[in-house]
């Protein structure tokens, strides 16, 4: 899997986003301050629990305890695809690629993604 700045907008196959390369908290005491992007961002409010003994034994919330956070941070800028190159977002659409230029008797030089035909005076 690679990841790392993308270097097009979207996919250039399918023109489909990148997945954000991102990292999930769960159960943190405080609400994330930091200066990555919070997103996904939950709060769950703990009570205290009370087992109360008749014939029937149940527990029930007591009084508020305190609360845990889960969020979700992601640095705005990172992304991550499982394809071999920050063109593609994912394996699939690299494959799919490649099949079409080689149906297609179209190649690609070098490190650009310019599509030349065989018969083109520019590809040889």
């Amino acid at each position: 899997m690679a990841s790392g700045k993308k270097i097009v907008d979207k996919c250039i196959n399918c023109s489909g986003n990148f997945r954000r390369f991102s990292s999930s908290h769960v159960n943190k005491k405080e609400p994330y301050k930091g200066n990555m992007i919070c997103y996904k961002t939950s709060e769950h409010k703990i009570y205290d629990q009370i087992l109360v003994t008749d014939e029937y034994q149940e527990i029930i919330n007591g009084d508020y305890s305190h609360s845990t956070y889960d969020y979700t941070l992601w640095d705005g800028e990172t992304y991550r695809t499982t394809a071999g190159s920050m063109y593609f977002c994912s394996g699939k659409c690299e494959k799919e690629f490649g099949s079409d230029c080689a149906r297609a008797n179209v190649r690609r030089l070098g490190g650009t993604l310019v599509r030349f035909n065989k018969g083109d005076r520019r590809a040889s």
